[in-house]
């Protein structure tokens, strides 16, 4: 609260440059959702090369359930904003942060990233989360329905390549 805003993008930058995503990422765990928010759009507002470096170092050190709750927390502009960033759109991370959110039961934060992300893109994490085991899927349901997330789910869903729908039809968590 005693950091001038116009101080944010510098020390990000640092972050940024001296490899100190983790750390970073850490210390926004400790701050409420009201400050977390408005650092999380500053983020974004860094630029592509910013963004690599925050996807490379929370890719190496396996801590997505870190970065989804800062991601949860953005202005919508902002998540469209990063999630327009080409770091994102790989298939190998776009499956870590699905991954990690089933493991974490981090749904609520994912969607959001997912429903901002490019149409080809968001087809790819569609299509993978289709590929998720029927335990998995079963939790993604649960928190859509306990969540009232339906809204960000249906967009997924419509956009399935018809193999991934028919498999996810097929899955018990669809049926109840």
């Amino acid at each position: 609260g005693l950091l001038p805003p116009e101080r944010l993008p510098s020390i990000i930058s640092n972050a940024s440059q001296l490899g100190l995503w983790p750390e970073a990422l850490d210390l926004l765990e400790h701050l409420s959702d009201a400050r977390r928010g408005p650092i999380a759009d500053v983020v974004a507002d860094q630029g592509h090369d910013v963004i690599e470096s925050l996807v490379s170092a929370v890719s190496a050190a396996g801590i997505w359930e870190n970065l989804l709750p800062v991601v949860g927390v953005m202005s919508r502009s902002h998540r469209f904003t990063l999630a327009s960033a080409p770091a994102f759109h790989h298939a190998q991370v776009l499956g870590e942060i699905i991954h990690s959110a089933s493991v974490t039961s981090q749904w609520a934060q994912l969607l959001p990233l997912i429903d901002a992300l490019p149409d080809r893109a968001r087809q790819v994490a569609a299509d993978l989360v289709a590929g998720l085991d029927e335990e998995s899927v079963a939790g993604l349901v649960g928190a859509v329905s306990t969540d009232h997330l339906w809204p960000k789910l249906l967009p997924v869903v419509r956009i399935l390549t018809d193999q991934s729908r028919s498999t996810l039809a097929a899955m018990r968590p669809f049926h109840r």
